[in-house]
């Protein structure tokens, strides 16, 4: 059985649902670095965009995060 990369993993997530954020790839996937992941996805040609998005850290205060989304 083949194992999926972790680029697989985030590339076959955005199909799916769309968008991605590193919150949500750590605690879905296990994956810690998901900019880097989103970088090697771009260099290996996929169109990924991205916006900011506010949320609230562990301490309940609004903080800032990254997006990820497949760009047509």
């Amino acid at each position: 059985m083949k194992t999926r990369t972790q680029n697989e993993i985030i590339f076959q997530h955005l199909k799916r649902y769309r968008s991605i954020t590193a919150i949500e790839a750590m605690a879905d996937y296990g994956i810690m670095r998901l900019a880097a992941r989103i970088h090697d996805l771009k260099d290996s040609g996929r169109k990924i965009g991205s916006y900011m998005i506010e949320v609230k850290n562990r301490h309940n205060e609004p903080c800032r995060v990254a997006r990820y989304y497949l760009s047509k």
